[in-house]
């Protein structure tokens, strides 16, 4: 959602009178990074938490210090050319290395995890919501509305969302 509709979402939460569109476009470019590592930050989380449990506080450790490395590294290449929005993507890469150094270290203490099957079930929950994203977008491309005001950016997010979560719970189920 937040990949989709940036601009409706800047412009609705901060477009007032202290936020013409120079604000929302700055807003909104970073938006869709940040929306890129939604889904990681939340398997990281429950892998992290899956190695807090083993008592692994060391492999935690050691995965976060490479991960703020790595991303402290990506701020400085991505700021110049990109801005605050270099910023974003450095931290979803970031987001994206730390959940996949935490699966790997889960692995190697938990060899008998089907992570094979958590897989599976992670990519057709991304296939379902590829296919609601893009059954939202098009049924908001259908209204021809620009988001220039608050009104019609919520207009543009409650059909995206309505339209969305209907085709997600219905693509999710095949």
């Amino acid at each position: 959602f937040l990949m989709l509709f940036p601009t409706e979402i800047s412009r609705l939460l901060f477009g007032g009178a202290n936020c013409g569109d120079v604000c929302v476009a700055t807003i909104s470019d970073p938006l869709r990074f940040y929306a890129l590592a939604i889904w990681a930050a939340f398997m990281g989380y429950l892998l992290n938490r899956m190695l807090s449990a083993l008592h692994r506080p060391r492999d935690i450790m050691v995965a976060t210090v490479i991960t703020v490395v790595i991303t402290i590294a990506l701020d400085l290449v991505l700021l110049g050319p990109m801005g605050i929005a270099g910023l974003a993507l450095a931290t979803a890469i970031g987001i994206v290395v730390n959940a996949l150094i935490t699966a790997a270290m889960l692995r190697r203490h938990m060899p008998d995890l089907q992570m094979m099957a958590v897989g599976v079930q992670q990519v057709r929950l991304l296939a379902a919501g590829a296919v609601a994203a893009a059954a939202a977008f098009g049924a908001t491309q259908l209204l021809d509305l620009s988001p220039t005001t608050a009104g019609r950016a919520a207009i543009v997010l409650t059909l995206g969302a309505v339209v969305g979560a209907l085709v997600y719970l219905a693509a999710a189920r095949v």
